[in-house]
C-alpha cells in the first residue's frame, strides 16, 4: 500500500528450516531413495545416478559466486517431465501437493522429497521440458529473497541467457539434455557436492565425489529391493563422469528383465485400478538382472509379488474419509532365488524399504503405513505423528468407534 508503512511481518530463516529437516533423515542411501520415489511418482521408467568429477569453467555465469559450484556433483537423471504440479510442489519446504493432486496414490505424499539433498549440495539445480531451476535458500549466490529463492529460466523463450551463461548451462548438458530450442523430454538434477562447509548454514558436513561414489556402489546392492514394490521405474543405473569424457561410463545397473504390457498395467494397479468393495488382487513375478559393467557379470533375482486393492471395511473407511485420501492397499513379495543379494529381510516397504522390521523372516509388506514424525518407522501409540497423518489415524479410529458395538 503506497505511502502506508513499510514492509513488515514473520519472517523464516530457510536454512533453519532446511536443517530441522536434515536432522530428522539420515544421510546416505536415502537420499537416493527419494530421487527414485520422486522418479516413480512421476511415471519414469529409468533412473541414473551419477558421479561427475568434471571441473566446468567459469567465465560465462549468471553471478561470480556460482563459480565454487561449478566443481564436480552429482546428477541424478529419469526419463519423465515435470508437471505444472511438479514444479509447484518441489517450491515446498516439508510439505507436498502429491497428495491431494494424486488422491493420496503417490509414494511422495508424505512430503519429504528433495530436500533430503540439502544433506551434500547448497545449490541444487535441475532441468525438466523448457525450465532451467537452481535453488539458493542461502539468498547469497543469486539475487534472490527468502520468500523465493531461486531462480527459474524458459531456456526456449530465453535463448539468449543460454548463449550468455554459457558455462552455467553447460554443467547440464548430458543425457540427452542440449539446450537446443526444445524441451527436454525427461529431468535432470544436478547437485554441487559440498566440498568446504566454511559458507554453508545448511550442514557442515562435507561430500568428496570419492566419497558419494563409494555410497553409490554400496547402494547399488539395495537397488534390486528398491524396485520390488514400485510401480514405474524399471531401471536404475550407478554412473561416473570423468574429467575429459564426453559421456558418462555406466559402473553397474539393475533393471526388471520381464518387462511387458501386461506386468507393467499389474505393477502400476494402484495408480489406476478403481476401489471397489470386493477384493481386487495383483500377483505377478518378477525378474530382476544386476550388471556389474566393470567385470562384466550378470545376476538374476526372482522374486513372486502379492499385492491387493480394497475390500470389506478397508473401502468403506477409504469412501467414508474421502478428503483423508486413505488408501487401502498391501502387498508381500518374496525373494525364490537363491542370490546373496536382494533379500527383503521382513523389512516393511512404503513401495520402498523402510528401517522397521516385520519380523516376517523373508518375506517383505507393502503398505500405505502411517509413518512416525521422522517418516522412518511405522507410526506406533508411542510416536507423534507429522501432518495429515495424525488427522487420518483420528478418522480410522473414529470409524471403528462408531461402526463397533
Amino acid at each position: 500500500m503506497n505511502g502506508f508503512g513499510k514492509d513488515f511481518g514473520p519472517s523464516v530463516d530457510l536454512t533453519v528450516r532446511i536443517r530441522e529437516i536434515l536432522r530428522n533423515y539420515p544421510e546416505g542411501s536415502s537420499i537416493f531413495k527419494e530421487i527414485i520415489q520422486n522418479a516413480d511418482d512421476a511415471k519414469a521408467r529409468e533412473v541414473s545416478l551419477c558421479v561427475d568429477f568434471r571441473r566446468h569453467a567459469t567465465k560465462s555465469i549468471a553471478n561470480e559466486k556460482l563459480a565454487r559450484f561449478q566443481g564436480p556433483a552429482l546428477l541424478m537423471h529419469n526419463d519423465a517431465s515435470f508437471t505444472k504440479t511438479d514444479f509447484e510442489s518441489i517450491r515446498r519446504i516439508g510439505g507436498s501437493l502429491k497428495q491431494s493432486s494424486s488422491k493420496g496414490r503417490k509414494v511422495g505424499r508424505f512430503g519429504i522429497g528433495f530436500n533430503s539433498v540439502y544433506h551434500m549440495t547448497d545449490l541444487p539445480s535441475f532441468v525438466s521440458g523448457s525450465k532451467y531451476v537452481i535453488f539458493d535458500p542461502h539468498t547469497t549466490n543469486l539475487d534472490v529473497s527468502s520468500s523465493n529463492p531461486g531462480r527459474m529460466v524458459d531456456h526456449i523463450a530465453q535463448p539468449e541467457l543460454v548463449e550468455k551463461y554459457a558455462d552455467q548451462f553447460n554443467t547440464m548438458r548430458g543425457f540427452g539434455c542440449r539446450f537446443d530450442g526444445k524441451p527436454y523430454d525427461g529431468t535432470l538434477f544436478r547437485l554441487p557436492l559440498r566440498i568446504s562447509s566454511s559458507n554453508s548454514r545448511l550442514s557442515k558436513k562435507t561430500h568428496a565425489p570419492e566419497k558419494v561414489l563409494k555410497e553409490l556402489i554400496e547402494f547399488f546392492e539395495e537397488t534390486p529391493r528398491c524396485v520390488v514394490f514400485l510401480k514405474h521405474v524399471e531401471t536404475i543405473r550407478i554412473m561416473k563422469w570423468n574429467e575429459g569424457d564426453s559421456q558418462p561410463t555406466v559402473l553397474y545397473e539393475t533393471r526388471v528383465k520381464n518387462v511387458s504390457s501386461k506386468l507393467r498395467q499389474l505393477r502400476s494397479a494402484v495408480v489406476n485400478a478403481p476401489l471397489r468393495s470386493v477384493p481386487t488382487t495383483f500377483d505377478f513375478e518378477l525378474l530382476v538382472e544386476m550388471s556389474n559393467k566393470s567385470s562384466n557379470t550378470e545376476e538374476i533375482l526372482r522374486y513372486v509379488v502379492a499385492n491387493q486393492l480394497g475390500g470389506n471395511t478397508a473401502t468403506k473407511i477409504a469412501k467414508t474419509y474421502k478428503d483423508m485420501h486413505l488408501i487401502p492397499f498391501g502387498g508381500a513379495a518374496l525373494r525364490i532365488s537363491n542370490s546373496k543379494f536382494g533379500s527383503l529381510n521382513g523389512n516393511a516397504f512404503v513401495f520402498l524399504p523402510i528401517p522397521t522390521n516385520t519380523g516376517l523372516g523373508s518375506v517383505g509388506v507393502n503398505g500405505y503405513f502411517e509413518l512416525s514424525s521422522n517418516r522412518r518407522d511405522v507410526w506406533s501409540d508411542s510416536d507423534d505423528l507429522a501432518g495429515d497423518g495424525a488427522v487420518r489415524v483420528v478418522s480410522e479410529r473414529e470409524y471403528y468407534t462408531n461402526n463397533t458395538l
